[in-house]
């Protein structure tokens, strides 16, 4: 009985060290490889979804200085119509049309940004695309960034769970990139 167990545990931990270094060299692929978000992408209104009770359907971006201009007041607000996307291996940068930086994300470590007053945060490419999680007063957001229709399309699902403030909510913003 022994020498069979001893047997089975000679062949199953090849096998094991196998699956678990196929699974680790998948995973660098996917860090090593990312799909490129960088571009200028227009919102897509009729293929968004703002969540209930929303003036997200006015697709606003409001700071102190009024509509269409950047982050003053200190709270998050939802992105603009128009943003342009740029890529490094280590970092996304959110800019509105004029090029402002609106946000940061820093891919797979701790969020340190460049810009000052900008607001950064973690990232990490998943399978489904580039995952942001942040815990903000009122509950765990998740924010997904990921390329549909052959790269034309980027679709930005965010899912706010709820901490006792509110329900919990989903929303969807779907962009198309700019030809240029």
């Amino acid at each position: 009985m022994f020498r069979q167990f001893r047997i089975g545990l000679m062949v199953m931990v090849p096998i094991l060290a196998i699956g678990a270094g196929i699974a680790l060299s998948d995973r660098e692929r996917e860090v090593k490889n990312p799909p490129s978000l960088a571009g200028e992408w227009l919102l897509d209104r009729a293929h968004s979804d703002f969540g209930r009770g929303g003036r997200g359907g006015q697709g606003e971006w409001r700071g102190r200085r009024g509509r269409g201009e950047g982050q003053e007041s200190g709270r998050r607000q939802r992105l603009p119509d128009h943003i342009r996307i740029e890529q490094t291996n280590a970092m996304l940068t959110i800019a509105d049309s004029s090029g402002t930086p609106l946000q940061e994300i820093v891919i797979g470590s701790a969020a340190n940004g460049t810009t000052p007053d900008v607001p950064t945060l973690s990232g990490e490419w998943r399978k489904d695309g580039l995952e942001v999680v942040r815990q903000g007063p009122r509950g765990k957001m998740t924010q997904v960034f990921a390329l549909e229709d052959k790269g034309r399309v980027l679709v930005i699902k965010m899912k706010r769970e709820s901490e006792g403030r509110g329900p919990s909510r989903e929303m969807k913003r779907t962009y198309r990139r700019v030809n240029t």
